[in-house]
């Protein structure tokens, strides 16, 4: 991987079309393939390399994933790539949405890689996130953004293991936890769904419910 990084890097010039830099990447693709992970030319699923590749140029951004030494177009706006991506699809397809910002971008990422280390084999090590804006700089976020970022939908596991059975509970009140826990994320969606102009929204959690308040903006605020 450092190597294909590395090789990337020094192909790549400023200014290049996105149709260059694609034909640049494959080059890499196939000189590593042919020298380092399939050298006889024997396909073998245990090695591999696999990339996502962002472009940005003045059109826009576009979004690209390896298949061995080709470099295609995303099939959506969303992929997971590596040794046991299914995880990754199924949380992906479930929490991210096309036009989502940046923020949430970042949530749902930080989220998805904590539960592939997890839970799915082969997975581990530190983990890295890099914003590409559709303008202004690129970066890597902090470690302490993404800590704060993974408890963000952690919240909702601790909330759905509530309606979870246990030795003191019933049928009946596990179906009336979870008709509680529906009426919250109903009630939480249709209170963030602000108007233009309004005050922003905050969260208060509570024992037994959720509870959705708007906040005053400052210029509203009083002593």
């Amino acid at each position: 991987m450092s190597q294909a990084k590395d090789h990337i890097e020094q192909r790549l010039r400023p200014g290049m079309s996105r149709r260059k830099v694609v034909s640049e990447i494959q080059g890499v693709l196939i000189d590593l393939h042919a020298t380092h992970i399939n050298p006889r030319q024997h396909f073998d699923p245990e090695y591999s390399l696999d990339l996502l590749v962002a472009i940005r140029t003045p059109g826009g951004i576009s979004f690209h994933v390896s298949s061995r030494t080709v470099l295609a177009p995303a099939l959506n706006e969303r992929a997971c790539i590596g040794w046991d991506p299914g995880l990754g699809l199924y949380l992906a397809h479930s929490l991210f949405q096309s036009g989502m910002s940046l923020k949430w971008g970042r949530i749902v990422a930080a989220y998805l890689i904590a539960q592939a280390k997890e839970y799915s084999g082969q997975c581990g090590g530190d983990t890295n996130i890099l914003e590409i804006p559709l303008v202004g700089d690129h970066g890597f976020v902090s470690q302490a953004e993404i800590a704060a970022a993974e408890q963000y939908l952690a919240e909702i596991d601790k909330a759905m293991r509530l309606v979870l059975p246990d030795a003191s509970v019933s049928e009946d009140t596990v179906a009336h936890r979870m008709h509680l826990l529906h009426e919250a994320i109903l009630r939480a969606r249709s209170a963030l769904m602000a108007s233009p102009g309004a005050g922003p929204l905050a969260l208060q959690g509570l024992p037994s419910e959720v509870v959705v308040e708007p906040v005053p903006a400052p210029e509203d605020s009083k002593e």
